[in-house]
């Protein structure tokens, strides 16, 4: 579900183009059920507790965005330096998202969060880089 309402709109215009200037492609999708504890946002997997930051680190520069599709109870950030990464900023669902109680985020490598205020600015500036 995530990466359908990261895609639409022209947030899919953004990852097309930040493709063409990075020559990095395609998505890495991490899908799982997330909680946060003292060690900070985390994910399981068999039965194991990761750091989503980490999954983040490695995966960095192999994909053109990294798709965070694991709940975020509480509000974590993200960082990288490469790569795209679209991420909830708290417990996801298609419901939730409809009716305002979370949002789908994208951070863009030295930029930060892109927000209303500034992304079709950041559009802009990534379309007369490809030209």
């Amino acid at each position: 579900m995530i990466l359908y309402e990261f895609l639409k709109d022209n947030i899919g215009d953004y990852v097309n183009m930040y493709s063409k200037v990075t020559g990095l492609e395609g998505f890495g999708l991490l899908y799982a059920h997330g909680v946060d504890s003292v060690k900070g946002w985390r994910f399981s997997d068999c039965n194991k507790s990761h750091s989503v930051q980490r999954w983040i680190n490695e995966m960095d520069g192999r994909y053109n965005a990294l798709v965070i599709d694991v709940c975020n109870p509480k509000s974590r950030r993200v960082y990288s330096k490469k790569s795209l990464v679209v991420a909830p900023n708290g417990v996801y669902s298609g419901l939730r998202q409809c009716v305002g109680m979370v949002q789908v985020e994208l951070f863009v490598p030295k930029i930060g969060y892109l927000d209303g205020y500034i992304f079709d600015a950041e559009l802009e500036d990534l379309k007369r880089r490809v030209k």
